[in-house]
């Protein structure tokens, strides 16, 4: 249990499910999930989200200590950890880039949003709606474009070619936009006592859970006459579990409802 503990305290599953909705979507684009060009890409999502997380729980301590889940580290060594997780993270971006190209709109995304989202004085996420909006829009790019791109070399023109498949794939970003949501659910006290504008810290908890119950409801049934049944499946489990909030359960319950998450898109790469 107290390795669990520490798993959710990193954001571990959370990181886990960018990397496993990469490698479905990678699958669904033709490619081979479990070949080593996919496990490595896969891996290094994975390690591109945990440093990205864990450089915000450093630098987010006044607001997870509001919320009962503080990263304490001395003052040295929270500098030394920060100054490694960046360096880690460049590092990774800068590979990306070299070995493919079209990462660049990822990569370049990323270490701009980064600081404007972590850092105490660049605090744009305390702005209504930025914080979704980026996060959704950074899993859009990392776990759906980078795939792509990745399985049909060449096809991609760069930027450029990212607004249309961005209105073609919407439902994907809407659902991790839904989901951010949700985690902000969790944290809605914490959020609003240090001033961070969600969703739920200006709605409250309660109505935030029943607007987004509802709207995960009607992205399911809107994916369903799409035909696409997987997000759509998707959708209504979160639409689930946002009316299970309303309960006022305790941060685990969070906790296991991304770790759902992540067991589905498992069973979806071994199908």
């Amino acid at each position: 249990m107290r390795t669990l503990a520490a798993a959710y305290s990193l954001r571990s599953h959370v990181c886990l499910l960018y990397a496993l909705v990469f490698l479905c979507v990678y699958k669904a684009a033709g490619g081979s999930p479990f070949s080593s060009r996919g496990l490595v890409w896969g891996g290094g999502v994975y390690l591109a989200m945990q440093a990205a997380y864990l450089f915000n729980r450093l630098e987010d301590q006044a607001e997870d200590e509001l919320n009962g889940d503080v990263l304490r580290l001395a003052p040295g060594l929270r500098r030394a950890a920060k100054a490694s997780l960046a360096a880690a993270f460049a590092l990774l971006a800068g590979l990306a880039m070299y070995f493919h190209p079209a990462s660049r709109p990822v990569a370049v995304y990323s270490l701009v949003v980064i600081p404007l989202y972590s850092w105490p004085r660049l605090p744009l996420k305390r702005f209504m709606i930025f914080k979704p909006l980026s996060i959704a829009a950074g899993a859009f790019l990392m776990s759906f474009y980078l795939p792509f791109s990745l399985a049909a070399p060449g096809a991609f023109p760069g930027w450029r070619g990212i607004p249309a498949l961005l209105y073609a794939n919407w439902p994907l970003a809407a659902i991790f936009f839904l989901n951010t949501v949700f985690l902000d659910l969790r944290d809605e006290r914490g959020d609003a006592l240090a001033g961070v504008a969600t969703l739920p810290a200006a709605l409250g908890a309660g109505r935030a859970a029943v607007l987004l119950s509802a709207a995960c409801a009607v992205l399911a049934a809107a994916l369903f006459a799409r035909g696409a049944a997987a997000p759509a499946a998707f959708s209504l489990f979160l639409s689930a579990a946002s009316a299970g909030a309303l309960r006022g359960p305790g941060r685990d319950y969070y906790n296991h409802v991304i770790s759902i998450e992540d067991a589905a898109c498992m069973a979806a790469l071994l199908v």
